[in-house]
């Protein structure tokens, strides 16, 4: 590696599987706090209000409307990634919510859960 050459940007230049071949580390990509729509969710904004280990809550803005996505930490070994829900994966481990508080009382639902199978 060069000098000046950041660990970051080099796992990023190797494949995943080659990635996780450096002595176990790796670099978790994360989510953004903030970015907008594209394709079928095209004219949303989404905004991360709250994060912890075991999940996230994201205002989403768009036509006039706001409402909360609830949903647990998802790690992507494969890509290295956390994943944001896709359509299939609402009602499963991630939650619509049209209420700032009704966001936070599921959100509390996964971290208790989530706590409580360490736990165990």
């Amino acid at each position: 590696m060069r000098a000046g050459t950041n660990l970051k940007n080099f796992t990023l230049l190797i494949s995943s599987p080659a990635r996780r071949k450096l002595r176990g580390f790796f670099i978790m990509r994360e989510l953004k706090e903030y970015f907008s729509g594209k394709g079928k969710l095209k004219g949303y904004v989404f905004n991360q209000i709250s994060q912890t280990k075991h999940g996230f809550i994201y205002e989403v803005k768009g036509s006039g409307t706001t409402h909360y996505e609830v949903f647990k930490r998802v790690e992507n070994r494969m890509y290295d990634v956390i994943s944001y829900p896709t359509e299939k994966a609402f009602g499963v481990w991630a939650w619509t919510c049209m209420s700032i508080e009704k966001a936070n009382e599921r959100f509390k639902e996964i971290n208790d859960l989530e706590i409580n199978k360490i736990e165990m």
